[in-house]
């Protein structure tokens, strides 16, 4: 029988098979000189099914979004209300970006967590699969690979400062934030109106969590960390012409 201690030892080396699959992800789109890049970076506390006994107030875990989606604001359109979701197309570190951004202003309302973790003991199923989303018979504690994937939306006053205007062959850059989730048992039991509404329009199904805001170290240092790790993320595949010298929050 495996030990807690194997467990985790296990889950460990999902997650780092998880983090070089992820190193081959999809090819980003080539530039097109009359659009641009907007990013954001985001650390968020996810729930860690595999920590005994499975309480989500009590055990999380610090994730990076494998998908950010934005919308886009024509005019004085409010970021509260949009009926049309962007996703982002590349993500690495934390840092998510939307390359061959239409020049326009641009707001963050929602991140995807995509955790690689192992199945624990068959005694444990129930539970497990019960806080993580997974229904039927999953055949028993064989080691093999599951993904309890989590939507978490970002509360009103967060998508407001997140909205930047980006142009033409330019880089708009919406923060670095950190979010921790509401642990109350009933999905969005105390979401916001926006939300409840970006909750309706995420083609997703599966876990919905409110998103809690908890850090927006917003300064000089953040914006030129940002722009370091960009350059070295995005030059190699033909998007250095797009970072300037320094990056600005270009906010509206």
């Amino acid at each position: 029988m495996y030990t807690g201690r194997t467990w985790r030892r296990i889950a460990l080396a999902g997650m780092l098979a998880a983090t070089l699959a992820g190193c081959a992800g999809p090819k980003p789109p080539a530039p097109q000189m009359d659009a641009g890049i907007v990013g954001i970076s985001l650390r968020i506390w996810a729930p860690d099914v595999m920590t005994p006994p499975y309480d989500i107030s009590r055990y999380k875990t610090l994730s990076n979004p494998a998908k950010v989606y934005f919308v886009r604001l024509e005019g004085d359109a409010d970021p509260l209300t949009q009926r049309t979701l962007i996703e982002s197309n590349f993500e690495q570190e934390g840092q998510v970006y939307l390359l061959n951004a239409k020049p326009g202003r641009y707001a963050a309302v929602a991140a995807l967590i995509d955790e690689q973790i192992y199945r624990p003991p068959a005694a444990r199923q129930v539970r497990f699969r019960r806080m993580s989303g997974i229904s039927g018979d999953d055949g028993g504690g064989d080691g093999r690979p599951v993904h309890p994937n989590y939507v978490v939306y970002f509360p009103a006053e967060l998508i407001k400062k997140t909205v930047v205007t980006v142009g033409p062959h330019a880089l708009a850059y919406m923060g670095d934030h950190a979010l921790d989730f509401d642990a109350d048992l009933r999905p969005m039991a105390r979401a916001d109106d926006a939300q409840r509404h970006y909750d309706r329009m995420v083609p997703y199904d599966g876990h919905s969590l409110q998103g809690i805001e908890i850090a927006n170290p917003r300064n000089m240092l953040t914006e030129q960390q940002f722009l370091a790790i960009a350059r070295r993320q995005l030059e190699g595949i033909g998007w250095g012409g797009f970072l300037p010298a320094a990056v600005s929050l270009n906010r509206l």
